[in-house]
């Protein structure tokens, strides 16, 4: 089965704008993640989809630039837009894995275990991701569905929230989806490793600094560790809170 990865992302972010492209060490925060991304050894192919208006062309130049796939779609209905970049660019996907442009510490093993996990169970379920109450860092979570789930998900959702957050209609069983969980035998669901504020920034500018140049390829139990033994690192966005999906506050 061919597996594809779609990176979402988009320069206007309302608390942090052009965060994407911000840099650490040189670099900007999307190219630590794709690089992270392409050592995953599950993916086939990567996809970068962006809103189709003013604004976004530097992050198509970057794309192009790597001779990466980018689709340029709807902004609010990013639902629409994932459907047109699979359409667009991989046709022939079987399996689509979810990430956001905004986690650049995503680890490539978590990755392999999400998907690895979906075909293992394959075909019991439709759409797959981390389990609830997260225990893995905010940060660090991908979801794993079906080519066919997401079509009929296009077709079928029709509120503004399902379709700007892509998949909450693939978690609905009484659409009829099936929908699995992965245990992670963490507690570390109240750390941070996204990038939506100054203070998140920060935070992963530090975390990056310190581990890149002794272990480019650095995985979550280097930064766990890393942030047990500098608390104060943990300290810079530890205030910040996010206010949707799994990690928003109830």
């Amino acid at each position: 089965m061919k597996v594809v990865a779609i990176i979402q992302a988009r320069m206007s972010s309302s608390r942090l704008p052009g965060k994407v492209l911000k840099p650490i060490l040189g670099k900007p925060i999307i190219a630590w993640m794709m690089e992270r991304l392409s050592r995953a050894q599950s993916l086939n192919h990567l996809i970068l989809a962006i809103p189709d208006e003013p604004g976004e062309e530097t992050l198509a130049a970057f794309a192009a630039g790597r001779g990466m796939s980018c689709y340029r779609g709807p902004r609010d209905d990013v639902l629409a837009r994932f459907e047109g970049a699979v359409e667009a660019c991989a046709p022939d996907a079987d399996i689509i894995v979810r990430v956001t442009s905004d986690c650049p510490l995503l680890d490539p093993v978590i990755v392999d275990h999400c998907v690895n996990f979906f075909i293992t169970n394959f075909p019991a379920f439709h759409y797959v991701a981390p389990q609830v109450p997260p225990t893995l860092p905010n940060g660090m979570s991908v979801e794993v569905f079906t080519r066919a789930a997401l079509n009929r998900a296009h077709k079928q959702a029709v509120s503004a929230y399902d379709r700007e957050h892509v998949t909450p209609f693939m978690q609905k069983a009484e659409e009829g989806f099936s929908v699995g969980r992965i245990p992670f035998g963490l507690k570390a669901g109240h750390i941070r490793l996204c990038v939506d504020t100054h203070e998140d920034y920060a935070m992963i500018s530090a975390l990056i600094e310190k581990l890149a140049p002794i272990k480019p390829d650095f995985n979550l139990a280097d930064i766990l560790n890393l942030l047990e033994a500098h608390p104060e690192i943990l300290a810079l966005n530890s205030h910040v809170r996010q206010t949707t999906g799994a990690y928003g506050e109830t």
